[in-house]
């Protein structure tokens, strides 16, 4: 357990709330285009089209407050449906920690388009799954 977390047990205050939400992540281009979503180590969660990052919002950081981010947060995504990430931090169905970056990301390289949907999960240091949303990204290169 995250020392944080034995904090807030020891105090009887509430822990972290581990959040994801669900929203797509849109990328239109007369370029190649891409779209990815980043968990990062301090909680926030950023989207990438195009090779613009921003952070998505306060409300959709995975972890609040941020200061209880950490590597014993493990996170994974299923492919529900689509083509599949062409860029993955881990195989699908693989935990992989919180403590570095990670990012998935679709592409489309030619006329047309990609989707994905996939559901997103963290697990928390017990290993209890304590958040779950499914996510779709698109691309299109008209």
């Amino acid at each position: 357990m995250a020392s944080l977390q034995k904090l807030f047990a020891l105090l009887g205050v509430p822990g972290p709330v581990v959040n994801l939400i669900t929203t797509g992540i849109s990328a239109i281009t007369n370029d190649p285009s891409t779209a990815s979503i980043r968990f990062q180590t301090d909680g926030t969660v950023d989207q990438d089209r195009n090779g613009t990052v921003t952070q998505r919002g306060a409300a959709t950081d995975w972890i609040l407050p941020n200061g209880a981010a950490s590597a014993d947060y493990d996170v994974r995504v299923t492919n529900v449906f689509g083509t599949g990430y062409q860029s993955e931090a881990a195989a699908e169905d693989t935990w992989v920690d919180l403590g570095t970056e990670r990012i998935w990301a679709i592409e489309q390289l030619v006329t047309g388009a990609n989707s994905t949907t996939g559901t997103f999960e963290i697990r928390n240091p017990s290993g209890m799954t304590v958040a779950s949303s499914q996510i779709t990204m698109s691309c299109s290169f008209p």
